[in-house]
């Protein structure tokens, strides 16, 4: 994200149409001529670019790796932007996930 504006803005919320919800985490505010780099990787140390990250919750539909979703991005001052993001697959497996249940074979007695 690239503040090109005079004044500071913040990134107040987060919607798409694949989730239930979305979560910021990170730096929100965005100083006037400043760059925020959104993703998992936070930008190298010594690097002066600040880092936000923005996770989907309760996706609706299956996405893989390499593919794009589409998010909304509400400002205070700019407004709303509507951009497409891609997946990423992530450096560890989450554990929040459910863990299935292995599948019950019969056997006839």
């Amino acid at each position: 994200m690239i503040n090109t504006g005079q004044n500071p803005d913040e990134l107040v919320s987060v919607t798409s149409p694949d989730a239930d919800d979305a979560s910021i985490s990170g730096r929100t505010t965005l100083p006037a001529d400043t760059t925020v780099a959104v993703g998992p990787e936070a930008p190298q140390e010594g690097s002066h670019q600040l880092h936000a990250e923005i996770t989907l919750n309760g996706l609706n539909r299956e996405v893989r790796p390499g593919q794009d979703v589409t998010a909304t991005l509400t400002f205070r001052e700019a407004g709303t932007v509507e951009v497409r993001m891609p997946v990423k697959t992530p450096d560890e497996p989450r554990h929040n996930e459910p863990v299935p249940e292995p599948e019950k074979h019969l056997t006839p007695h």
